[in-house]
């Protein structure tokens, strides 16, 4: 098997889900379409990785793909690989899909669904290759990379969980008092508050690990935290996933900056123009950046 991959296979009649997907996933969907079948390896991660799993998974199974669940820890040969998306390619702050892809790329033809890439020194290496495929989930990252790769396989593309429909957990919605409100901050390395309260919940971290192989258990986790946000009309965050789930479930949100662009980029590209009812705490002034 030659590792080169092309940039899209196109399949000749597509079915009514993937029309439902082509709005912000129509190249990814064609892309995921023409594979014959493929190895889909989870992203480790925290409860808002499970979100990710599980509306990958969900367009997965609307698409009829033909795919098995791997492990992102192997080295595989002569295969194709799906890495999950998410935020993991961070330079040393993260690092597995890092090393799976150092592992992988020479053997393998390899997809990495939408992430924010920031300092990956092999990046070069991989694309140069030319047997990885490369979605940025926001135009920040997009950019720095197609500025210097223009020929090279990298596109752009929403996060994953943007592809669950609107209201899809309002029915965990218990909400009493419209004005009853949770904060809930990040207390890891993207954190961006010196003084947190004693009392938060940084509920996101109460499941993190190489969990979302198992598609019953990621259901389940989102489930629990839509259950925790239901009570709550009005909820303010540095987690993304948190306030995307909060998106989803039709609630007030406001999402703050994490220690890097991710947060802000993620709101402007695919945010703002879906959600009236969400923002963001503030836009940089001019000279300032998130990075």
């Amino acid at each position: 098997m030659s590792n080169r991959i092309e940039p899209c296979n196109y399949i000749t009649q597509p079915s009514l889900a993937y029309l439902r997907y082509a709005n912000d996933f129509g190249l990814l969907c064609l892309q995921l379409c023409g594979l014959d079948e493929f190895i889909f390896i989870p992203n480790p991660g925290n409860a808002g990785d499970a979100l990710i799993a599980v509306a990958t998974y969900a367009m997965f199974k609307e698409l009829e793909l033909n795919y098995r669940i791997g492990d992102s820890a192997a080295t595989y040969s002569n295969q194709t690989l799906v890495y999950s998306g998410g935020g993991n390619l961070l330079g040393s702050a993260y690092t597995e899909a890092r090393y799976f892809i150092n592992r992988n790329y020479r053997n393998n033809r390899i997809i990495i669904l939408p992430h924010t890439v920031k300092d990956i020194p092999e990046l070069e290496e991989w694309l140069s290759y030319g047997a990885l495929l490369l979605y940025c989930r926001e135009q920040h990252s997009y950019n720095l990379i197609a500025e210097r790769y223009r020929e090279r396989c990298v596109f752009l593309c929403a996060d994953m969980a943007f592809s669950l429909a609107d209201y899809s957990y309002a029915k965990f919605n218990s909400i009493i008092d419209n004005d009853a409100k949770i904060v809930i901050l990040r207390e890891d390395s993207e954190r961006t508050m010196e003084v947190i309260a004693k009392d938060n919940l940084d509920i996101s971290a109460t499941w993190v690990g190489s969990l979302w192989h198992n598609q019953a258990l990621a259901a389940a986790v989102v489930d629990s935290l839509a259950a925790y946000l239901g009570p709550y009309a009005k909820i303010r965050t540095n987690r993304l996933h948190l306030a995307i789930l909060g998106g989803l479930m039709g609630k007030s949100v406001e999402l703050l900056p994490n220690s890097y662009y991710k947060n802000w980029a993620i709101y402007q590209y695919s945010m703002a123009r879906r959600w009236p009812h969400l923002s963001f705490y503030r836009e940089p002034v001019a000279g300032e950046s998130y990075s």
